[in-house]
């Protein structure tokens, strides 16, 4: 019995070899059936060590109690013979691949010209090949000692993907057992494939580095502060294997960049500049230090020379991000409080609630809810210098990201019914109706809700790093800056076309006598709009991120900060309906409170809202 065990051992490591193909499963199987066949006749190894022990009556020095086998070699070797000739039959599909392994072909011309053809006909057909083309390929292959065509190429290629055993399924399921465990039952469908593939296929895990895998998906700053924390690490863990050296010379220590090694007084050691280094310029400086009496001497050359580096942000380029933080916070601020009034006055005037003011209303909100965002994620992200960014990832930051990304968005699409909403005054005076009313308002605060939806599904999903505030290079930062630079593409376009409209309108010879003040009424408050209409985001709409960030923050923060300001005094404060009804209201409570009636106002008349 022990035979046949070692036998069927060795056929069963064949067959899970990742290696073997179903035609050499084939081949294994018949080849243990033949020795086992074999055995059967003359008996295995041990088999001969069992019969000559009963012949004696002693195996290994114990005493046997019968001189006979109680068990029948022939009819046990027979039936592990039938058992595998059952079990593991050869299918149609093995012999139609063995014409294909050279192994099987006959060794004389006569019976190799016709050999295999039909096995290979019906592979093609199987496998959705031109059988004929395949055939004559095979014949040139087998006859001519050519090189396999296409198709039969891709016949080959078929065979070695058919696997013999579900061994590599049963790895499978094994190396998901130990990777998707109860702690790690989160994983995404795309992470757990890619796990379990470096797995199975990958080196072992003492011999796989992370490392650039790691850093390859970071931002540069974030890639430079993760690798100056590992160095530490690793010069903390050299100091504290190197405790106990000789307490004379200066000692090891971590200069905040790179690692120094005890030495003795008077030595100077000179290390290269440090890798980190590499990662912004490729360099191959180096610094040197002396140890003398009083301890380690300070760097030199210093690392910003020696190296090629900056050794901190430049003042110039400090004193201008907090100039820009400066102006947008006081912008945001005065346009904040400005913005309050103008909502107060349209919201408490009865006379001024209108289509036009309804949505001027929308449009003010929109821009206080803008700069309170930007509060918010300010005092969120940026309340010390010394938050790390790169490792910063809670719930209060995230939210304050996605708050600040829906209040821009709604800003722009407001902006956006704005300019939809002059377009329908110019082509034509139809009354706007609540229906219309309640699609501008689902254009203006639902569609953003959609995108940002979106955004946050695939962060969530695809991209969960840092506090979401990064999106260099990310694909899905597009779900939000494209339906933006749509829009602002769009309000561009329906600016012109009002401009052109309202050149063909001023035409003396097309004005007719009775319309023509509600155009000129028009036109003033259409021209206002021409430096509200977001035009000034025209100018990097289509441009990279990263192109003039300077001038791109000085234009979109410090220039947008106050938006919403000149949009207030423009379309509330200035505003002649809201500065007569102001003014009644301030005759009539004069007259309430003193009796003291204006002339002005008994011959004044209010105009229509529309």
């Amino acid at each position: 019995m022990k035979d046949v065990l070692r036998e069927l051992k060795s056929l069963s490591l064949k067959l899970q070899r990742r290696e073997t193909s179903l035609v050499d499963a084939s081949c294994y199987i018949q080849q243990t059936i033949d020795v086992l066949t074999a055995m059967k006749i003359s008996g295995g190894k041990s088999t001969q060590k069992v019969e000559e022990g009963i012949a004696t009556g002693m195996f290994k020095d114990v005493e046997l109690s019968e001189s006979r086998p109680k068990i029948n070699r022939l009819q046990f070797y027979q039936s592990i013979i039938d058992s595998l000739k059952k079990r593991l039959p050869e299918p149609d599909l093995v012999r139609m691949l063995k014409p294909l392994d050279k192994r099987f072909w006959p060794e004389q011309r006569s019976a190799l010209i016709l050999y295999g053809e039909n096995e290979v006909r019906a592979l093609a057909k199987v496998l959705g090949e031109p059988a004929r083309e395949a055939i004559e390929e095979f014949r040139d292959y087998k006859l001519e000692n050519k090189s396999p065509g296409k198709a039969l190429q891709k016949l080959q290629t078929a065979s070695k993907t058919f696997l013999p055993t579900s061994a590599e399924c049963e790895r499978g399921f094994s190396a998901v057992n130990s990777t998707d465990t109860d702690k790690r039952n989160k994983l995404r469908e795309k992470s757990l494939f890619s796990l379990l593939f470096v797995d199975i296929n990958g080196p072992p895990l003492e011999q796989f580095d992370p490392q650039p895998f790691v850093f390859s998906s970071l931002h540069p700053e974030c890639e430079f502060i993760f690798q100056l924390e590992r160095e530490e690490r690793l010069c903390h863990q050299f100091i504290a294997e190197q405790g106990n050296t000789s307490s004379e010379g200066c000692e090891p220590f971590w200069d905040a960049v790179a690692c120094w090694s005890h030495a003795a007084v008077g030595e100077t050691v000179e290390r290269g500049c440090p890798a980190v280094f590499s990662l912004f310029r490729n360099n191959t400086g180096s610094v040197s230090r002396n140890c003398t009496s009083r301890g380690w001497t300070r760097a030199f050359p210093p690392y910003h020379i020696a190296c090629s580096v900056d050794d901190d942000i430049p003042e110039t380029e400090q004193s201008y991000f907090a100039t820009v933080k400066m102006i947008y916070t006081v912008g945001y601020s005065i346009s904040l409080a400005v913005l309050a009034v103008a909502v107060f006055i349209l919201l408490l005037f009865r006379r001024l609630r209108c289509a036009r003011n309804f949505i001027h209303i929308q449009l003010f909100i929109s821009f206080i809810l803008k700069a309170v965002a930007v509060f918010i994620k300010d005092a969120t992200l940026f309340s010390s210098e010394d938050t790390n960014h790169c490792t910063l990832s809670t719930f209060a930051c995230k939210a304050s990201v996605v708050f600040c990304h829906y209040c821009v968005m709604s800003n722009f699409f407001w902006l956006l019914v704005e300019a939809l909403y002059l377009n329908s005054l110019l082509l034509s005076s139809f009354y706007h109706s609540r229906p219309c009313l309640w699609g501008f308002s689902l254009l203006g605060w639902g569609v953003p809700v959609l995108f940002i939806v979106m955004w946050i599904g695939s962060r969530v999903y695809f991209e969960d790093t840092e506090c979401w505030d990064i999106n260099e290079d990310s694909p899905y930062w597009w779900i939000i800056k494209g339906p933006i630079v749509v829009s602002i593409a769009v309000n561009f376009l329906l600016l012109m076309n009002i401009i052109r409209i309202l050149i063909q309108k001023l035409n003396p010879r097309l004005i007719h006598f009775n319309n023509s003040s509600q155009y000129r009424r028009l036109t003033k408050s259409t021209l206002l709009l021409i430096p509200l209409f977001g035009t000034h985001y025209m100018v990097f709409n289509f441009l990279p991120d990263y192109f003039n960030v300077n001038l791109r923050l000085c234009i979109e923060l410090c220039m947008g900060s106050f938006q919403g300001l000149l949009v207030a005094i423009l379309y509330c404060f200035l505003n002649q309906e809201v500065q007569k009804e102001v003014q009644m209201q301030w005759l009539r409570w004069q007259e309430r409170s003193y009796g003291v009636v204006s002339p002005a106002a008994k011959c004044s008349q209010m105009d229509t809202p529309f």
